[in-house]
């Protein structure tokens, strides 16, 4: 069969699925998970904003989440992108990156036409959630592209195709069409800390969420393009049996990862390993060296030193540094004055990393790591991890992301406001709409 016949009938399975998910056969681990999704996205979202200026976008009637009201497109471009900018966003290895931020932004200003019920809402966020997780893990892109705003761009036309309830065929025109609009996105961005980095999951939301208006109107892609798209020009793989593999029966959703340090999920491991050695008596000044040994993606994460603190973010030396001297990673420890202290800058440099291709081998289903500390005293401490806390086999609780919803929006609602939005999604499948929501979400008394 060739690759054009393979891929229709996977489209066709993913819009059969789209279109036929209903709340009922959603598994309660699945609904539960949404839920929290939704609402850690928010508190991504709502820090994210309060860091933007955004004054000059003229008001409208959609939310720009934490903060006003604006118009739909720019709704949609600064919410996607302040929900990446701290690095805090879920993500799930299965996909190989991040499949709420290329679904959320998209949602919250689509609800804000629609109106769902809460069982809607949840469903359509499950079954983006699932078909955009499916093409994540089923694309393979050159090793200088950055995940951002390629292969999951369908994530918001999903979304938006469900809460509409377009038909079968109207949602495979609109995977077509959104996912063959990849854009040219580059890893250099991240590790040089450039803002262009957090506008390629802006601009995939803006691309997803209006390809069914698209296809309306008459504008359409072919699986043509799609594979040329693809094949041709990014000169990707698509394993096409994965696209649909396990559909309705496995849900992806249940095996996300949510993340409480501020920096890349690469780190994290690596991070939790050398917290627990401080907790054991490692000190900061018995350090010699640091050596670490990790899978091919990770491995790019080696310089040691940073441009700024949102390259930080994406170095392994530099993060771990930061968090041996500061103690924590929250949004306010990597920072570029503190990226800058000699302590920390010092010590980066004694951190190296490097690929181990057997670890490599084991994705996606294991991400080993290992780190070795030569002490000065001459003592060598070995840690290693094939799980990293808040992954789905070893879960952050509910009451952990609760605290992360209340920290990171401390200065954006008071108290009683975060309850009421924390409450409110909890009972989410029991609203008959979820204008409410909308309306907690934003400041704009």
């Amino acid at each position: 069969m060739i690759d054009k016949e393979l891929l229709q009938k996977q489209l066709d399975r993913q819009a059969n699925f789209i279109e036929g998910l209903k709340y009922e056969d959603l598994p309660d681990e699945a609904i539960d998970q949404a839920k929290m999704i939704l609402l850690d996205s928010i508190a991504c979202i709502a820090v994210g904003n309060s860091e933007y200026t955004e004054d000059k976008f003229p008001e409208g009637d959609y939310p720009l989440i934490g903060k006003r009201r604006i118009s739909k497109c720019d709704s949609i471009l600064l919410n996607a992108s302040a929900m990446v900018k701290n690095e805090l966003d879920e993500g799930n290895q299965f996909a190989f990156g991040h499949p709420a931020c290329h679904i959320v932004p998209s949602f919250l200003a689509e609800c804000q036409d629609i109106n769902p019920t809460g069982k809607d809402a949840i469903t359509a966020l499950v079954a983006a959630y699932e078909v955009s997780c499916r093409w994540g893990g089923a694309t393979k892109l050159k090793s200088q592209m950055h995940v951002h705003g390629t292969s999951q761009t369908l994530g918001a036309a999903a979304v938006c195709c469900k809460l509409k309830k377009k038909d079968r065929a109207s949602i495979v025109k609109s995977i077509v069409l959104a996912n063959s609009l990849p854009q040219a996105t580059t890893w250099t961005s991240a590790f040089h800390g450039d803002q262009l980095r957090n506008i390629y999951i802006g601009m995939s939301n803006l691309v997803g969420s209006m390809a069914s208006n698209m296809i309306d109107a008459g504008i359409e892609s072919s699986v043509d393009s799609l594979l040329s798209v693809w094949q041709e020009v990014l000169d990707g793989e698509i394993d096409f049996e994965l696209l649909s593999k396990d559909i309705g029966k496995n849900y992806l959703i249940t095996k996300n990862y949510f993340k409480l340090h501020s920096a890349c999920r690469y780190t994290h491991s690596f991070v939790d390993m050398v917290n627990q050695l401080m907790t054991e008596g490692l000190e900061v000044g018995n350090i010699e060296k640091i050596e670490i040994e990790t899978y091919s993606a990770a491995s790019k994460l080696k310089s040691q030193e940073a441009e700024n603190a949102f390259a930080a973010k994406f170095s392994i030396p530099v993060t771990l540094a930061t968090n041996i001297v500061k103690g924590s990673l929250s949004v306010g420890d990597i920072t570029d004055e503190n990226i800058k202290n000699l302590q920390i800058t010092e010590l980066a440099k004694k951190i190296e990393v490097n690929e181990n291709k057997d670890f490599t081998k084991l994705l996606p289903n294991v991400r080993r790591n290992l780190m070795r500390i030569v002490q000065k005293d001459g003592k060598v401490i070995e840690k290693d991890s094939s799980v990293t806390k808040g992954d789905y086999l070893d879960p952050f609780d509910r009451k952990e992301l609760v605290k992360k919803f209340k920290t990171l929006t401390k200065d954006i609602w008071d108290e009683k406001s975060q309850e009421v939005i924390i409450d409110y999604i909890s009972h989410l499948e029991e609203k008959d709409n979820i204008q409410d929501l909308i309306m907690m979400t934003v400041n704009d008394k």
